[in-house]
């Protein structure tokens, strides 16, 4: 059972909502180093920035069995370094801070295609397709000044909603040669900022993004994934007036998945955005992580 950590990334990753056996713990350490133009806060974008973001997440999670279905509930922490060029109304102005980023926490279930099994009953379950729902929320928990220019934390709260829908093809889910087909639309939502420079509050726009992976095994302990994630929408208002900034961003990336034994997994993606509006998402990623199962 693989699970998300938005710990300063640009998606969850492949494989990141299949069904796992009931039971058992989680730990991931996630690394990740992204420029281009976004904030520490994976919804917000700062036209004209030139951003360095270099982060390290710990997140911890639970499976479990809901109603009879497949469930998993994570705690993440992030800490992490923005810094980089900003432009002001002034000129452009170098800032830097670093600090804790917002804590995450929330659950995914399985809803259809997957019942609850122990660790034997995993091994010999034939997939077809899953659907699941995954609930995320934000907490305004991380490093937050609003005299400065950079900042970790996003002071407000996040809500996402996603549904994970997965196509296998192949025996079992640990099929050494196991293809799947991954999409996951999401919405999220957030509360407003009342402490911001110049103004009494900012609030943000429903930001809707759409994931997908298509991964293949191979060799038994490996698999290759390509990568796609579409982000619309996230205007920003100042005191109720609209900013016209809402998003539109394309990225393209890869990754490669190597478990040398049951319990541990590293994994590596490199990501870029290939298209974007004035206001997208630019730049690209690197993320490294490590799982491990108990």
């Amino acid at each position: 059972m693989l699970l998300p950590v938005r710990a300063s990334a640009q998606d969850d990753g492949a494989r990141a909502y299949l069904p796992g056996p009931a039971d058992m713990d989680v730990l991931m350490v996630l690394g990740v180093s992204i420029d281009g133009n976004r904030s520490g806060d994976p919804a917000t974008i700062i036209e004209g920035a030139e951003l360095s973001v270099d982060s390290i997440g710990l997140m911890y999670s639970r499976t479990t069995a809901i109603q009879g279905k497949p469930a998993a509930l994570f705690v993440a922490l992030p800490y992490g370094r923005i810094g980089g060029r900003v432009r002001t109304t002034s000129g452009d102005l170098s800032a830097s801070s670093k600090g804790f980023g917002d804590v995450m926490f929330g659950g995914s279930i399985t809803l259809l295609g997957a019942p609850p099994t122990t660790a034997a009953e995993y091994v010999q379950f034939k997939p077809s397709t899953s659907v699941g729902l995954l609930v995320k929320v934000g907490a305004p928990t991380g490093q937050y000044d609003v005299r400065r220019p950079l900042n970790l934390g996003a002071n407000r709260w996040m809500l996402q909603v996603g549904v994970p829908v997965i196509w296998y093809v192949g025996d079992s889910m640990v099929d050494p040669g196991l293809l799947t087909f991954e999409l996951m639309p999401s919405v999220s939502v957030f509360t407003d900022n009342s402490d911001v420079a110049n103004a009494d509050r900012t609030s943000q726009r429903p930001v809707y993004r759409i994931e997908g992976h298509i991964s293949k095994s191979f060799l038994s302990k490996h698999f290759l994934s390509l990568d796609g994630l579409f982000t619309q929408g996230g205007e920003t208002e100042i005191d109720g007036v609209p900013s016209g900034n809402s998003q539109r961003s394309l990225a393209l990336g890869a990754t490669y998945s190597y478990s040398p034994n049951a319990t541990n997994t590293v994994r590596f993606t490199y990501g870029r955005n290939v298209h974007h509006n004035d206001s997208g998402m630019e730049g690209d990623m690197v993320r490294a992580l490590w799982i491990h199962m108990f």
